[in-house]
C-alpha cells in the first residue's frame, strides 16, 4: 500500500467517524451552531449595511476626488462616511415624515368608510342562497367587532398614544439585535467597515492564499465575481426602486390621486423585492385609494401595470441584466428557489449568487472545449 492511499485511507476513516459522532450529537451541535450565529449576527448585519452604504459612499469619494488639493485627500474618507450616513439618515426621516401622515389620513377615511363597505359587502353574499352561510359568518363577526377600538389602536400606534403596542413594537425591533448594545455595536463596527475596506480587503485576499495555495487565484477570481454581482445587484435595485418611486408619486400628483407620497413610498419598498414586489405594490396602493374612490383606485391600478410593463421592458433589461448578464430564466429560478428557503432575503441571496454559479459553469464548460 503507497503512502498516497494510506492518507486517503485514513481520511475517508476520520471523516466517518466525525460524521457518526455529529448523528449522535446532532442536537448539542445545533445549539451550538445557533449559539454562535447569534454572537456573530451583529458582525452579519454590519457587514451587510456596510456593503450597501458603500454605493452611496463610492459616489461620493469620486466627486470628492476631483479636489486637486493634496491636505485634502486624506480627508475624502471620513467626509464621505459622514455624508453618506447623514444622506441614508436624512432619506430615512424623509421617508418616515411623508409615509406617516398620510398613513394616518388613510386609516381616519377607512375607520369612516369601513363599516359601510362591509355591510355591503355582507348584503351581497346574503343576496345568494350558495353565499348566505358565508354573510351570517361576515355579519357575525362585525357584530362582534369594535370599529372604534381597533381604529383607536391602530392610530395610537402612530401617534404614540398606544404605549403598549409601542413597546411591543420597539420591543421587536431591539430583538433584531439582541439589544440596545448590540444595536450600537453594530453601527460602529459599520463605519469601521467603511473607513477601512481596502485593508480588511487585503487581509482577506491574504488570507486566501494563505489557505488555497495554488488554487488561490482561481478562489480570489469566483469571491471577486460574487463580490461584483451583489454590488451591481444592490446598486441596480436600489436606482430601480428609486426611479419607479418617484416616477409614481410624479404620475400620481397629475394624475390627482390620493396619498401620493404614502404609495409611492410603498412602490418603491415593495420594488426591491425580485418579481412580485412591484404586483404587491400595485394590489397595497389599489386598497388604500379604494377606501377613497373605486374610480381613482382603478385608474392607479391601470398606471401601476402601465408603469410595470415599462419597467419590465425598459428598466430590468438596462440595469438588473446589465449588471448580472443572467438569463432570464436563471433569474426566475434563483428567486423562487431563495423565496422558497428564506423569503425576502432569499430572493436577493440567491440571484447574486446564481448568477455567479452560472458564470462559473460556462467559464469551466468553455475551458473543458477548448481543452478537448
Amino acid at each position: 500500500m503507497t503512502k498516497f492511499d494510506y492518507k486517503n485511507i485514513r481520511n475517508i476513516v476520520f471523516s466517518a467517524i466525525l460524521l457518526i459522532g455529529a448523528l449522535f450529537y446532532i442536537e448539542a451541535i445545533k445549539t451550538i451552531l445557533l449559539n454562535i450565529l447569534g454572537v456573530i449576527t451583529p458582525f452579519l448585519v454590519s457587514g451587510a449595511v456596510a456593503f450597501v452604504l458603500t454605493i452611496p459612499m463610492n459616489f461620493i469619494e469620486k466627486l470628492l476626488n476631483k479636489v486637486k488639493s493634496k491636505k485634502f485627500k486624506k480627508f475624502i474618507r471620513p467626509i464621505s462616511i459622514i455624508l453618506t450616513l447623514i444622506l441614508t439618515f436624512g432619506i430615512i426621516t424623509l421617508v418616515i415624515a411623508l409615509i406617516v401622515p398620510q398613513l394616518i389620513n388613510a386609516v381616519v377615511t377607512i375607520e369612516k368608510n369601513l363599516p359601510a363597505i362591509a355591510q355591503k359587502a355582507i348584503d351581497f353574499l346574503k343576496s345568494y342562497s350558495f353565499t348566505e352561510a358565508y354573510g351570517e359568518k361576515l355579519d357575525k363577526f362585525v357584530n362582534n367587532l369594535s370599529w372604534n377600538h381597533l381604529f383607536d389602536r391602530i392610530k395610537g400606534f402612530f401617534d404614540g398614544s398606544n404605549s403598549s403596542i409601542a413597546k411591543s413594537v420597539l420591543g421587536t425591533a431591539s430583538g433584531i439585535f439582541g439589544s440596545i448594545a448590540n444595536a450600537f455595536f453594530s453601527f460602529i463596527f459599520t463605519i469601521y467597515i467603511l473607513a477601512d475596506k481596502e485593508h480588511l480587503s487585503y487581509q482577506a485576499k491574504k488570507l486566501v492564499d494563505a489557505i488555497f495555495l495554488e488554487k488561490a487565484p482561481y478562489v480570489k477570481h469566483v469571491l471577486s465575481m460574487t463580490k461584483n454581482n451583489f454590488y451591481y445587484f444592490v446598486k441596480a435595485q436600489l436606482i430601480k426602486a428609486s426611479i419607479m418611486g418617484i416616477v409614481t408619486f410624479i404620475m400620481m400628483m397629475i394624475l390627482g390621486l390620493p396619498y401620493p407620497s404614502m404609495i409611492a413610498v410603498i412602490a418603491a419598498t415593495t420594488d426591491l423585492v425580485p418579481l412580485i414586489g412591484p404586483i404587491i405594490g400595485v394590489f397595497l396602493g389599489v386598497l388604500f385609494i379604494l377606501i377613497e374612490s373605486p374610480t381613482q383606485a382603478l385608474i392607479y391600478a391601470i398606471l401601476g401595470i402601465v408603469l410595470q410593463q415599462l419597467e419590465g421592458n425598459i428598466l430590468d433589461p438596462k440595469l438588473v441584466g446589465n449588471s448580472l448578464s443572467i438569463p432570464p430564466m436563471w433569474s426566475l429560478f434563483a428567486v423562487v428557489v431563495g423565496g422558497s428557503l428564506y423569503g425576502v432575503v432569499g430572493m436577493w441571496l440567491f440571484v447574486p449568487l446564481f448568477a455567479t454559479l452560472y458564470k462559473v459553469i460556462s467559464e469551466w464548460s468553455n475551458s473543458r472545449l477548448k481543452t478537448n
